[in-house]
């Protein structure tokens, strides 16, 4: 009922490649599907447990749809009704 009104926590993720690390598993961040194949080939040959930290866009809900986009849809349904 209310799309531009945020509700919940800001929460913060640990670093998860030092922490991987930090147990011996072979860890790496990846940031662009670009770099994933050769990223997801060094863990597949590591000899320990390997961690790929993907990093992804926070407004990302689907392949389709942006936070942002879901929330104007939101408003703009709302203003329709009114």
């Amino acid at each position: 009922n209310y799309p531009a009104r945020v509700s919940g926590t800001s929460l913060e993720n640990p670093d998860f490649v030092t922490l991987a690390m930090a147990y011996g598993f072979h860890a790496e961040r990846v940031e662009s599907t670009e770099d994933f194949a050769a990223s997801f080939g060094r863990a597949l040959s590591s000899a320990t447990g390997a961690v790929l930290d993907i990093a992804i866009s926070p407004e990302a809900l689907t392949p389709r749809q942006t936070l942002s986009q879901m929330r104007d849809a939101a408003l703009a349904s709302q203003k329709a009704k009114a």
